[in-house]
């Protein structure tokens, strides 16, 4: 049973969402919905080229959070960080992941990737799909030892993917806000192209490249996806006014 959810703080309101604008692509019907226990509870499959109703939803909400910089959505502020800026895009799609976060413990990512895992949602392959969540580990020395030790660091939120395997995602970037970066991993190696076009982003704090000074692209620490746009939740009695929706 759903234990409650809990109260993690305030924040006062960064902007007013505005309203977002039609996405011109292919759109099926919402095709697998998964419970916590892994069945399915609709099996209509769009078709190939497609994304769902909830996946363009998604991709829209990220591209206008780029613009705004808002974490609001309704009456409630999620935290203007990594897992704030995943689940403000999340609730414009009406999947509200806050609501599971009383099951979980740890930080905004951990408990991201908690419900990911119960869900079983998680995934490796090469090209995921727009909505798709984002898992990376090591992107900071988080304990401060020195390391290669600090697991689920961070997370990002796919906008497309490029016939070359490039993806485009949304994070949140601890100098410059919500933006949006590239990962390839079919040429993890490879930061820009002939053409002076970024494969991959870096990720790893400069200043922490030590332990490990050849591993800083985004393709060098990602961990896993998450077709977290797949998740059923039922309806929750919550107040979610004035709620910070993720830990640092």
């Amino acid at each position: 049973m759903r234990r409650a959810l809990m109260i993690l703080g305030t924040v006062v309101a960064l902007a007013a969402c505005q309203t977002i604008a039609p996405l011109d692509v292919p759109v099926a019907p919402l095709d697998v919905l998964v419970t916590p226990d892994g069945d399915d509870t609709e099996t209509v499959a769009p078709e190939a080229g497609a994304l769902s109703e909830r996946q363009v939803l998604l991709v829209q909400a990220a591209r206008e959070i780029v613009e705004t910089q808002s974490t609001i959505v309704g009456e409630t502020t999620f935290s203007y960080d990594c897992s704030g800026t995943i689940l403000t895009v999340y609730a414009h799609a009406g999947i509200y992941l806050i609501d599971l976060f009383g099951n979980y413990t740890g930080n905004g990512v951990a408990r991201l990737h908690g419900i990911a895992a119960d869900y079983d949602v998680l995934h490796v392959r090469d090209l995921p799909e727009p909505g798709d969540v984002i898992f990376w580990d090591n992107t900071y020395d988080r304990n401060q030892d020195g390391n290669w030790n600090d697991p689920l660091t961070h997370a990002g939120l796919v906008i497309s993917v490029a016939e070359d395997g490039t993806i485009e995602y949304l994070h949140h970037n601890y100098r410059r806000g919500i933006v949006t970066a590239t990962m390839n991993l079919l040429e993890p190696d490879i930061y820009q192209n002939d053409e002076g076009s970024e494969l991959n982003s870096p990720m790893r704090m400069a200043s922490q490249r030590s332990a490990n000074p050849d591993l800083w692209l985004s393709s060098h620490l990602f961990r896993e996806f998450a077709g977290m746009h797949l998740i059923h939740i039922e309806a929750a009695t919550i107040d979610r006014t004035d709620v910070v929706a993720s830990l640092p």
